[in-house]
């Protein structure tokens, strides 16, 4: 079915003003939040609506509102901020007897993230005069919500938290309240990291933030934040990122931290006595199964990416120009290539059967089990990162792939992260218990 026009020319500008993927999210997604927003606008037809959301500042906002992932906690990775503690009390501060610590959290969501690094860096022995944080977001409702600073039990999900939410919140009748010392410590700004002038006037900053944002752009838009990224980074900067989003950082100036669970590079130099290391590990054999037979429920359809159905014209002419159209395997055809790049893989001929698995992907951007393929062919190459993402990308399109959430759990675990490890582990036994429930009803 071809997606209609008004839809797809939303999806290209939401990709081009925000990087917004519709591959990434999935075009049914993105189109499920626009059907949204026109009942909102009491509008039928997209075509107007997208008319509608070309004058209207307002309706755009609310669009971005809609679209915009705003999952956030305070303390989320814990490891990532028990090192940043130690690194401010054991290198930042004997090295700095005077200065300022700038930190970017960048995007911020509703304040959870750049209020944990505050706590933080009061923690490590760092005085408010010491240091600055500036939060950016481009969502106005979720930077309205961080400057209250009042926040429900969900944003307090680690018990080892609550020892935070004590010391620096106090309970009232709309929720945990933040006290104003740590409020005062932060910058809340609205901003596009994507905006050619972002920042541009800004001091580097020691310590960057940008987690799990990269997962969600297009190509074009991940270069773009990258090298603001690389611009705003002081030349012996910390960048913290996402578990999933290792693998697009490759600048040979930024060098992992290996510790267990933290995720982050530093820019050049050496902390804490050489632990900053890439870690060099050899090949393992391909394991194509190692978690246990499982019932599931039938695989529901998944969203395909398909073109934006606008031809490319002549500028002299403005004529629609012909376009070269790629044979597109049939779902036969796919289910062959994927058996042949097990088969490879299965040989030790993991290079050929990863060629296959991304050339299915190029043609089918959404295709569930060539992602999971992938991403067993990445773990026996030891490749972690990009295997966590392949495994991360098959959740996403199907949440109910047992299969990838038992080697995302083995992966979390191997990284230090065993709560992770555990949940993603209960994730599977729901799964398998919703299934066994569902095959009992339709026995009955």
């Amino acid at each position: 079915m071809v997606k209609e026009r008004s839809l797809a020319t939303i999806e290209l500008v939401l990709e081009e003003k925000i990087g917004l993927s519709a591959e990434m999210v999935g075009s049914e997604a993105i189109g499920s939040i626009v059907r949204r927003r026109m009942e909102e606008c009491r509008i039928s037809d997209s075509a107007d609506y997208l008319a509608y959301l070309q004058t209207s500042h307002a309706e755009w906002d609310e669009l971005v509102e809609a679209v915009v992932v705003p999952e956030t906690w305070f303390f989320r990775n814990e490891e990532s901020f028990t090192f940043l503690g130690q690194y401010v009390r054991t290198e930042w501060l004997p090295k700095n007897k005077s200065g300022l610590l700038r930190v970017m959290s960048a995007p911020c969501s509703t304040g959870e993230e750049p209020y944990s690094i505050a706590m933080t860096l009061l923690e490590a022995g760092l005085l408010p005069t010491r240091f600055v944080i500036d939060a950016v977001d481009i969502s106005r409702k979720g930077l309205h919500k961080a400057q209250q600073g009042v926040y429900g039990p969900e944003s307090f999900r680690r018990q080892d938290t609550f020892a935070f939410r004590e010391r620096y919140f106090k309970a009232t009748a709309d929720g945990y309240r933040l006290d104003e010392s740590i409020k005062n410590s932060v910058r809340f700004i609205w901003g596009n990291l994507l905006e050619d002038n972002f920042f541009s006037d800004a001091e580097p900053y020691n310590i960057i933030f940008c987690r799990n944002l990269l997962i969600y752009l297009s190509s074009s838009a991940k270069k773009k934040v990258i090298g603001v990224i690389n611009r705003l980074l002081a030349a012996t900067g910390i960048l913290f990122v996402g578990h999933a989003e290792r693998s697009l950082f490759q600048d040979p100036e930024l060098v992992s931290i290996t510790i267990p669970g933290v995720f982050a590079y530093h820019r050049v130099g050496r902390v804490d006595n050489g632990r900053l290391r890439q870690q060099n590990r050899k090949p393992q054999h391909f394991e194509r199964r190692k978690s246990r037979p499982i019932h599931v429920l039938p695989e529901a359809p998944q969203p395909v990416a398909i073109s934006a159905g606008i031809s490319p014209k002549d500028e002299a002419t403005n004529t629609e120009l012909p376009v070269a159209v790629e044979h597109r395997k049939t779902p036969d055809e796919i289910i062959k290539t994927l058996d042949t790049a097990r088969s490879l893989a299965d040989q030790g001929d993991l290079k050929k059967a990863l060629e296959l698995c991304e050339h299915v992907l190029e043609q089918n951007a959404a295709h569930v089990q060539a992602y999971f393929l992938r991403g067993l062919i990445y773990q026996a190459l030891n490749d972690y990162p990009r295997a966590e993402e392949s495994f991360n990308k098959t959740i996403y399109l199907d949440p109910n792939h047992h299969e990838a959430l038992y080697y995302l759990a083995l992966i979390m675990e191997d990284h230090g992260e065993r709560e992770t490890a555990d949940r993603l582990r209960q994730r599977i036994q729901r799964i398998h218990q919703r299934a066994v429930n569902n095959k009992e009803s339709s026995m009955s």
